[in-house]
């Protein structure tokens, strides 16, 4: 049987053409093994970007990426996946270098039952091979 790596969240808003995603996905190329997130967008970005979100009604946070690499696919480092278990939705701003605004809203009132079936754990070095 085949685990499932990730989860996803269109945007139930967004500003603009470009559509967005929010993705939960598990990395098992580190040890331990771990969730994530990320946003992924439907087409490339000038390089280097700044991102906001806020959770529910909780402060907005920041990321600054001044050498992104990937123009379409951004991992939020600084959010963690289990603040989305009691969330209703969290808001996403994308802002280019070039000053471009994407807008995003997600609903992510499934989360933990999203995350429940993407597992994580301890695993031995071994298994990782």
């Amino acid at each position: 049987m085949r685990l499932p790596n990730f989860a996803i969240a269109n945007a139930k808003e967004q500003s603009g053409e470009v559509t967005g995603t929010l993705v939960i996905m598990r990395n098992d190329t580190l040890l331990p093994v771990h969730r994530y997130l990320a946003v992924r967008l439907s087409e490339d970005m000038p390089v280097g970007a700044t991102i906001s979100w806020r959770v529910d009604e909780q402060s907005v946070h920041y990321q600054y990426m001044p050498e992104l690499r990937s123009t379409h696919f951004l991992a939020i480092r600084d959010l963690s996946p289990e603040i989305l278990k009691p969330a209703k939705r969290v808001r996403l701003q994308w802002t280019t270098s070039t000053g471009k605004i994407l807008f995003y809203e997600f609903d992510v009132a499934g989360a933990a039952k999203a995350m429940s079936q993407i597992p994580c754990g301890k695993r031995s070095p071994r298994d990782a091979r």
